[in-house]
């Protein structure tokens, strides 16, 4: 561990040396977050949780360095330890170090990237490993939020107009030696946000473009949101092979926030979806819709949400009729979907897999939010009371234990929520300022399944709770 940190030394004081030399301004962020949490039956999507662990410790620490030649050109470098797991005997990789002796190779690269302004233009281009999202003023982008190796090219036409295009690769597989020219994955994007006074309106075009190969792969399996589920779950006959070279998928929708109407406020979003998988079984198309109404009085801002997503038939031999997704981020509360701030678990509705679904596909569900409660300085609450179903058919659900790559998912994957099952949820959060940079936060969570049909149903089904009780030091 000394000498780990005298390595580190030694670098900070050679870029102090070379940002002194060539007039960099190197500016620092980061948090740490500690928190501490109870929760009783913490996996509602889980065939065995017989022998939960209840109680966790866990920590993560973010560093961002920015270093700003002048305001045309900087680099940005953004550095995670985390989440570590007090106690985790784990020596290396994600999470490593949280046992006896603390040593642990867990240091991760969320983002290294540069933003450059072009010469005499209104054109910034940002390149390396960045952080993207979707818009989503709701409950985050349904469709994609994520760090990606990529380019980012955004053009001011005007004060109310900006346009952007987005070339990331999400994967290559290749190894070093063997070349693979069909085991990639390609997004590209296309946005025109516009904004004016009281409204602002963001539609967006994706495209993604993934090789035979990587839909036969391993890293396919771990992100069963493009394909129909019968094809991740094997309950339909599917060969990589029959692929075409390339498979193609594209997505359009948009998102509008009015707030000219003080003080009522009005978010709109809507999203549609389609891969063509060149096979009907595979093939995987859907649609997204959802609306927020909010009223800010003095003290507490009234909200009304409701959303509604496509969801499966009761035939797997037309493919999947849910909104395809690449790496989705929506959490419309804070334990059945994981919105909260500290870390105390993934979603509830994560399967045995370990596989979460902070997404609204094949679900619909209405919630009122009493947001930004405060009552005395410093101290501020969120409550959420949501009802949510399935849009999926019941007998989507239908299979038997089978083992696909490696994998046992049971039951399918994907399929969380059918017209038979209701979930309630009621959140209350909590956050006081004990210093300008400190945040002390406590998280409460019931979560309540009722599945219509228990015969194809998980195992775990009835009432979760949670607590959950932190720190965030902000710098």
């Amino acid at each position: 561990m000394e000498r780990i940190c005298a390595v580190a030394l030694a670098i900070l004081c050679g870029l102090a040396i070379s940002t002194s030399a060539h007039a960099v301004d190197v500016k620092v962020k980061g948090n740490f977050l500690f928190n501490w949490s109870y929760i009783d039956l913490g996996s509602l999507g889980s065939r065995d949780w017989s022998d939960e662990d209840h109680f966790s410790a866990k920590q993560r620490t973010r560093l961002q360095v920015d270093f700003v030649a002048s305001e045309n050109l900087k680099g940005i470098v953004l550095l995670e330890i985390g989440d570590t797991r007090w106690g985790d005997a784990k020596a290396d990789g994600r999470g490593a170090g949280g046992a006896l002796g603390a040593d642990g190779v867990n240091l991760e690269t969320k983002r290294a990237f540069i933003q450059v302004t072009i010469p005499d233009t209104e054109l910034l281009l940002s390149m390396g490993i960045l952080g993207m999202a979707g818009p989503g003023p709701i409950a985050g982008s349904p469709l994609f939020d994520d760090d990606v190796a990529g380019i980012l090219a955004q053009y001011t036409v005007s004060d109310m107009l900006t346009v952007g295009a987005v070339w990331a690769r999400l994967y290559d597989l290749a190894k070093t030696g063997d070349p693979n020219p069909w085991d990639e994955f390609d997004m590209f994007a296309f946005l025109a946000p516009l904004q004016g006074d009281g409204w602002k309106v963001h539609p967006y075009v994706v495209l993604a473009a993934m090789g035979r190969d990587f839909l036969g792969s391993s890293s396919a399996v771990n992100t069963p949101s493009m394909l129909a589920p019968a094809v991740y779950s094997g309950l339909v006959p599917f060969t990589p092979a029959a692929l075409d070279q390339r498979t193609l998928a594209w997505w359009g929708g948009g998102a509008i926030t009015l707030d000219m109407f003080n003080p009522f406020t009005l978010m709109l979003e809507g999203l549609y979806g389609s891969m063509d998988a060149r096979g009907s079984v595979a093939d995987r198309r859907g649609y997204y819709l959802a609306a927020e109404l909010d009223y800010a009085l003095e003290c507490v801002t009234i909200g009304l949400l409701g959303w509604y997503a496509s969801g499966e038939d009761a035939s797997w031999r037309n493919g999947s009729e849910q909104l395809p997704m690449i790496a989705a981020d929506w959490n419309p509360t804070t334990f059945a979907w994981d919105g909260g701030s500290l870390l105390t678990t993934d979603d509830l509705l994560a399967n045995s897999a370990g596989l979460t679904h902070n997404n609204p596909a094949g679900k619909w569900g209405v919630a009122l939010l009493l947001k930004d409660i405060s009552l005395m300085e410093d101290l501020t609450h969120q409550l959420r009371f949501l009802y949510a179903s399935g849009t999926n058919s019941s007998k989507s659900r239908r299979m038997r234990d089978v083992t696909v790559w490696g994998e046992v998912l049971t039951p399918v994957e994907g399929i969380e929520l059918t017209t038979a099952d209701q979930l309630y949820e009621i959140n209350l959060d909590s956050e006081y300022k004990i210093y300008e940079n400190l945040a002390c936060i406590l998280e409460l969570g019931l979560v309540h399944l009722q599945y219509g049909n228990t015969l194809w149903a998980p195992d775990n089904r009835g009432t979760s709770w949670k607590m959950g009780w932190g720190l965030n030091y902000t710098f």
